[in-house]
Parts: C-alpha cells; structure tokens; sequence
C-alpha cells in the first residue's frame, strides 16, 4: 500500500514524522509523493492560520484519493472532535498515542501488529 505523509507545524512535528514514516517502512507501507492509499496528516493548530492549513491539508489528502483512509495526528487530534467535523477522517491519533499508529494501520496492509493490543479510534 502506498502511504504519503503530510506534516504541518514544528520541527518537533518534521521529527515525530520522520520516526512514523520509518516505523510503517517496517510494515511494508511504500512512500509516494504522488496518490496514496493512506494519507497521514500531522496537524499544527497554533494559530488559527495553522488550524486552517491542517484542515486544508485533510481535504486536500481526500479530493486526492476518495477512497484512501486519512488518519489525523498531531494536535488537531486533540482538540474536540467537532474541529474535525465534516471532515470525514477514518483514525485520529491524539498526540500521546502517536507512535502507535504504525501499528494501528498495519492490519490495512495485511500485517500483524504484536507489540500490544490496539484500538481503531474512529472519529467521522
């Protein structure tokens, strides 16, 4: 499956990103630049600017690819769910739970994922 990653905010969100994208390597995800089947996006909302380009960067991902799954991370999965209204995102990773997301989305892939048990946390 191929998975593209977009990441917004701060160098500690490029950093964070980095980690995820070798932890799904190891799952057998293929990185594009191009159309993904799963679109992973690191959201900022320290400004409102910001807020606002993460949301862009959601709808962005499923003008891309419709049927693709969109996972949100970063810190617009922490804020209420109605901030992401709308939106129609399949998993919303909060900020504590980040690493795990390999292993929440490995079974898309046909993989097992060992390491503890998961959860899909769903938010539409």
């Amino acid at each position: 499956m191929k998975i593209k990653f977009l990441t917004l905010g701060c160098k500690v969100n490029q950093y964070e990103t980095q980690a995820l994208k070798e932890e799904c390597a190891k799952y057998g995800f293929q990185q594009t630049n191009g159309i993904a089947d799963i679109y992973v996006v690191n959201t900022c909302t320290v400004t409102a600017k910001a807020d606002a380009k993460s949301r862009e960067a959601i709808l962005r991902a499923k003008r891309a690819n419709p049927k693709a799954k969109i996972v949100v991370s970063g810190c617009l999965a922490q804020l209420p769910s109605n901030r992401l209204s709308g939106l129609k995102v399949d998993y919303v990773i909060p900020q504590e739970k980040k690493y795990l997301l390999s292993g929440i989305i490995a079974p898309l892939n046909g993989k097992v994922y060992t390491d503890e048990p998961l959860s899909k946390m769903q938010k539409n």
